[in-house]
């Protein structure tokens, strides 16, 4: 035997389901047959109020998608703590009150069903219990016991021709057609008439009641039928009880669960993000040095070592940036003190062109004075005058010895390299300075006879880096000091060196005594040109300068020049 009833979760809407079971000899198939109807349009009210209440969370949803656009759009709303909260809300209230709809609809057809098998079974006992030696007698406890113990509104006991043997019931309650009870006496069929309405979600509804035939006997003959009717009143309490336990235990286990999501969120996600918007406030006051400590989440301890090297690389842009604005403006003063001194190496460059010319023109008038004085000289008897004369003579070829020097210094260079003695060099230079009154107040030390090999250079470009050499060695001491010459020859190299006893000079410094502009001397002394063009000289000659110095002891300038043979070769 099996009992078959219409199911339908989905909708709430009245449900009477007629079932029909078959209770034949066991040589017999059993088969069954179910008539669903659908009445009652009011009873839908219940499947239209959940779905009022699901619109009612997604019009909550929009309001909070408008909230979010009002903030973007620069409006002030709750913060993150609220959206995040409202959202768990929202989304578990949502899940559990549409899981909690689901497991009443299961259970109320699980205790429907159980209890619809079980009123079956005590309706076909008692049935059973009614028939005597082939004659219907009622068995009044039996009855009476449906009614106390199982609800029972109403009963009827039929005999074999449908008269009615007893019955009772507690109010107006139809009776079944007699054409039914007959096709079912008949056909010996038990029948199962169920009047229910699935329990609503909020509210109470009607009890219900389902209607029980069972026969009196299995075999043939047919001995009688037993109609019970009974109330649904007892299973719905249940089930309405269950209900409040469900709805109490998705209310405390979503509030856990929202209060647990809140504090993870807070903990995983909105902390860090507090903290990295405070960072980007001192960020954006220039405070650079701001670190976040990489910790929490995968995507959050990321997101913090990403800010990090960002500020970390605008700290070191700004670093950057500062140091080439401090370097623009270092070169922009270098610049304009370059600018300063080619002004005046062009004025003094004017100035020895028109010196040059002034030399050259007094030649002329110097020759005839100086011819003039010769003449005169042979017609002065001995004596006085005569030594006045010669006196006068003397000073005047010093004139043209001074002129005609430095008409060949001023002389423009053919570059024609030619071999030449260096120290012979040394001593024409030496003599230029001191007839100059360069070198005066100073003490040389130097040998009149050394003997070098021969260089082959350009002899005035020689005497012009030594003149820079002797006139720095003046400045280096104060214009008092001594300035030792010195000549060797070192692994086929001819050396020249400049010795003073001045000021020295510091390792940064001797590291920029090259560059062009380059100068340690007061402005208006020197221009930083003369040692830069010294180096250039002497590397187109083969050669080299170097130097050597101490900071408060002086400074010794060597200059390395191949022999001829070898520039020669």
């Amino acid at each position: 035997m099996r009992l078959q009833l219409s199911r339908n979760l989905c909708s709430n809407t009245r449900i009477f389901a007629s079932a029909c079971i078959v209770r034949q000899s066991p040589r017999y198939s059993r088969k069954k047959a179910v008539d669903i109807g659908l009445e009652d349009p009011g009873a839908k009210k219940n499947f239209f109020a959940t779905l009022y209440l699901f619109a009612i969370l997604l019009k909550i949803q929009s309001i909070m998608n408008c909230k979010i656009k009002n903030i973007r759009t620069g409006r002030k709303y709750g913060g993150l703590n609220r959206e995040i909260l409202l959202t768990l809300v929202l989304l578990l209230g949502a899940a559990l009150l549409f899981g909690g709809f689901l497991f009443l609809r299961f259970a109320e057809q699980k205790f429907l069903d159980q209890h619809l098998a079980l009123l079956l079974e005590v309706s076909r006992s008692t049935a059973l219990d009614q028939v005597r030696d082939g004659n219907v007698r009622p068995v009044q406890f039996r009855l009476s016991r449906l009614q106390r113990d199982f609800g029972a509104e109403a009963w009827w006991l039929y005999d074999a021709r449908l008269r009615l043997v007893q019955g009772y019931a507690i109010e107006d309650v139809p009776q079944v057609s007699t054409i039914r009870l007959r096709r079912l006496l008949l056909q010996r069929e038990e029948a199962l008439d169920v009047d229910w309405n699935p329990l609503p979600l909020f509210s109470g509804n009607r009890d219900g009641s389902t209607r029980v035939i069972v026969p009196l006997s299995v075999q043939p003959p047919a001995r009688g039928l037993l109609v019970v009717q009974y109330s649904l009143a007892p299973l719905r309490e249940q089930i309405s009880r269950a209900r409040r336990w469900v709805f109490l235990y998705a209310f405390g286990y979503g509030l856990v669960l929202a209060a647990a999501g809140f504090l993870l969120m807070r903990r995983n996600v909105i902390q860090p993000v507090k903290n990295l918007l405070a960072a980007t406030e001192k960020v954006t006051m220039g405070q650079l040095d701001t670190v976040l400590a990489t910790e929490g989440p995968l995507e959050i301890a990321r997101l913090a070592g990403s800010f990090n090297q960002m500020t970390r690389a605008l700290d070191q842009s700004r670093r950057q940036t500062e140091a080439t604005i401090q370097s623009l403006k270092r070169a922009n003063q270098e610049l304009e003190q370059t600018r300063d001194e080619l002004v005046r190496s062009e004025k003094l460059a004017t100035v020895g062109h028109l010196a040059a010319g002034m030399a050259h023109e007094i030649g002329n008038p110097l020759g005839a004075l100086m011819g003039y004085l010769a003449l005169l000289r042979q017609e002065l008897p001995a004596g006085e005058s005569a030594e006045m004369a010669d006196l006068a003579v003397r000073e005047a070829e010093r004139i043209d010895r001074l002129v005609r020097d430095l008409l060949d210094y001023a002389a423009p260079g053919h570059s024609d390299p030619a071999p030449f003695d260096p120290w012979g060099a040394v001593l024409e230079t030496i003599e230029l300075l001191r007839l100059q009154g360069t070198l005066k107040n100073m003490r040389l030390t130097y040998a009149e006879n050394l003997v070098l090999p021969s260089v082959s250079m350009d002899r005035r470009k020689l005497e012009q880096v030594l003149i820079n050499l002797l006139i720095n060695a003046r400045d280096a001491c104060n214009g008092q000091g001594i300035i030792r010459l010195e000549g060797d020859v070192v692994a086929d190299r001819v050396i020249l060196r400049v010795v003073d006893n001045g000021c020295g000079m510091s390792s940064d410094v001797q590291g920029q005594l090259f560059e062009p502009f380059f100068t340690t001397k007061a402005p208006g002394k020197g221009r930083g040109l003369g040692l830069a063009v010294c180096q250039r000289v002497m590397a187109e000659a083969g050669g080299e300068i170097r130097v050597e110095s101490v900071e408060g002891e002086g400074s010794c300038f060597s200059l390395l020049l191949p022999p001829a043979g070898d520039v020669d070769g």
